[in-house]
């Protein structure tokens, strides 16, 4: 970072005692450290066990061959666009997310953010840039302290908790009002721009879309909203629940990611031709069929 950056990052961080240096593992769960403001601006070193990144959501670890048998440290460098004071904190905190780097120096082979880097790039030495939105489903539960029983819906404004499916239902909504108000407060304070908001199927189940845009900024994005949902949750006295299906005999959860892709030099859609239709390219990406160099280059010939 350049001396008018460190400056720069200084003055934002003006009140910050601590940084969450994150970075997301395999299941999108954030992992990392808190260092101080004042050892985050100096440039300290910060390094975790390379195992975390394959922490299992309840706790485990896979087989030790899949890590390195000696479990070595991998370094969180903080990526500088991705630097946050926390609006929601009542005490004076910042996130930061992170690559998860070799001590080397090169990204983790373990880093999910570091391989969709990879991804980026090999599209970007073909001459394509991929587009992707993403489309989150949440639960917003009350409390729940017993995790023998099961979930249920929080007390709404009206005093009543929200009983069948309100798919579409602005009123059901509202009944959350206050807390969906923080979360939109928020959402602005950290610069995350948000296009449609819904109450889905589930009961107290909700979506939200954000807007199209590079694959790894979107990534970052989400991972920051799905933080700020539980979080601002937590002061609110609710329980967010991401998890694909919390309740029996209802919908479920999912996060569905838009895509496409452009050419870089000229901005056109390859997966549709000039008549509208579905191109080539675009029937190699949904078959899942990996085309060599040779495919992609015969696709865009004269």
């Amino acid at each position: 970072m350049t001396t008018d950056g460190q400056r720069s990052l200084a003055q934002r961080l003006t009140g910050i005692d601590e940084i969450e240096c994150v970075t997301p593992d395999l299941n999108g769960v954030p992992r990392g450290k808190v260092m101080t403001a004042e050892g985050f601006l100096e440039g300290r070193r910060l390094q975790m066990a390379r195992g975390v990144l394959l922490q299992c959501i309840m706790g485990g670890y896979p087989a030790a061959r899949f890590y390195g048998s000696d479990d070595g440290d991998l370094a969180l460098v903080a990526e500088p666009t991705q630097i946050h004071p926390l609006p929601w904190s009542d005490e004076p905190r910042a996130l930061a997310i992170c690559d998860a780097d070799e001590l080397s120096g090169e990204s983790s082979s373990l880093s999910t953010r570091g391989q969709l880097k990879k991804v980026i790039a090999r599209y970007a030495s073909l001459g394509l840039a991929p587009v992707v939105a993403t489309e989150l489903e949440f639960f917003v539960f009350a409390p729940n302290t017993d995790p023998t029983q099961p979930f249920r819906p929080p007390v709404g404004l009206d005093g009543r908790r929200e009983d069948g499916q309100s798919a579409f239902s602005v009123s059901s909504n509202n009944g959350l009002r206050p807390f969906f108000a923080e979360v939109y407060k928020c959402m602005a304070a950290l610069g995350l721009p948000r296009d449609t908001f819904m109450h889905e199927m589930g009961v107290s189940q909700f979506e939200i879309n954000l807007l199209h845009g590079d694959p790894l900024l979107l990534a970052d994005q989400t991972f920051l909203f799905k933080h700020l949902l539980k979080e601002v949750a937590l002061k609110h006295g609710l329980s967010v629940v991401c998890m694909a299906k919390p309740l029996a005999h209802t919908a479920g959860s999912s996060m569905h990611i838009h895509q496409s892709i452009v050419e870089i030099s000229s901005g056109k859609n390859v997966f549709s031709d000039d008549n509208g239709q579905p191109t080539a390219m675009f029937r190699h990406f949904i078959g899942g069929q990996q085309a060599g160099m040779a495919d992609f280059t015969a696709l865009f010939a004269p």
